[in-house]
C-alpha cells in the first residue's frame, strides 16, 4: 500500500498470499490507513513494535532464578566444591520457590523480604542473612550483563535483625580433644571440607576460654586412636 506523511511517498506490505489471507490484507490496510490519518507513520509503528516485542521477550527469559543460575555457575570456578552446593541449594530451596519465574527486571525491593523473614522468624537468621547477600550478587551480575539496571538487593540491607555471634568455648580437655580428632579421622564427608576440620584440633587447643596459668600444657594423645565402643 502506498501512502504519504510528513510530504513524503512510502509503502508498507500487509504481508503474502497465501500466509496473509485478503481478509487479513483489507484489514491491516484499513487499520494503516486509519493511522496515516492520526498523523502517525505505520511503517515506523510496525518497527517499534516489533522491537517492543523482542525486548519484552528478553525480559521475561530473563528471569531471576535464570540470571541467578548463571550466576552461580560463573563463580563455581572461585569457590569450593561444598560451598558450591551450599549455595545453590539454599536458592533453590528459598528463593526460586518464591520468585524465581518472576522476570529480574519486575523484580522490586518489597517482593523479597516476606521470604527472607520467613527464615528469620524460624531461627536462622545466618541463612537469611546469607540469601540477602545472594541477592544483590545476582543482581550486580545482571547489571554487568545489561539484564538489568538496579540492584534491588543492595535496597535490602538493613531489612533483617542483625545476627549475634556465639561464642563457643574452646575444647582444651585431654579427653575431649582426643574425641575431636578422633571424630576428624572418622568424618567420610566431601574432602573439601578436610583443611577446615584438620585446622580445628589446633585452633581448639590453642584458644581456652578463660586466661589459666599453668606450667605445663596439656597432653594430647597421639594417634591413631581406636574407635570408641
Amino acid at each position: 500500500m502506498k501512502y504519504r506523511i510528513g510530504g513524503r511517498e512510502k509503502r508498507i506490505v500487509f504481508g503474502l498470499w497465501p500466509d496473509v489471507s485478503l481478509k487479513q490484507a483489507r484489514q491491516r490496510r484499513d487499520e494503516a490507513r486509519s493511522l496515516v490519518a492520526q498523523g502517525i507513520d505505520p511503517g515506523a509503528k510496525r518497527k517499534q513494535d516489533k522491537t517492543a516485542t523482542k525486548v519484552q521477550a528478553a525480559e521475561d527469559a530473563n528471569t531471576f532464578e535464570v540470571v541467578a543460575r548463571d550466576w552461580h555457575a560463573k563463580q563455581v570456578k572461585a569457590w569450593s566444591e561444598s560451598h558450591a552446593v551450599r549455595v545453590l541449594g539454599r536458592l533453590e530451596q528459598h528463593l526460586f520457590p518464591a520468585f524465581g519465574n518472576t522476570p529480574i527486571t519486575t523484580l522490586r525491593a518489597p517482593d523479597i523480604p516476606p521470604t527472607l523473614r520467613e527464615i528469620e522468624a524460624r531461627g536462622n537468621n545466618e541463612t537469611a542473612k546469607r540469601l540477602r547477600q545472594y541477592c544483590e550478587a545476582v543482581f550486580a551480575f545482571a547489571i554487568s550483563t545489561g539484564v538489568a539496571e538496579r540492584n534491588v538487593g543492595a535496597d535490602l540491607r538493613g531489612a533483617l535483625a542483625p545476627c549475634r555471634a556465639k561464642n563457643r568455648p574452646a575444647i582444651i580437655d585431654p579427653k575431649g580433644v582426643a574425641q575431636l580428632l578422633r571424630a576428624i579421622d572418622g568424618y567420610q564427608g566431601s574432602p573439601c571440607d578436610w583443611p577446615r576440620l584438620c585446622s580445628s584440633a589446633p585452633v581448639s587447643c590453642g584458644k581456652p576460654s578463660g586466661r589459666r596459668s599453668t606450667s605445663t600444657p596439656p597432653t594430647v594423645p597421639a594417634g591413631p586412636f581406636p574407635p570408641r565402643r
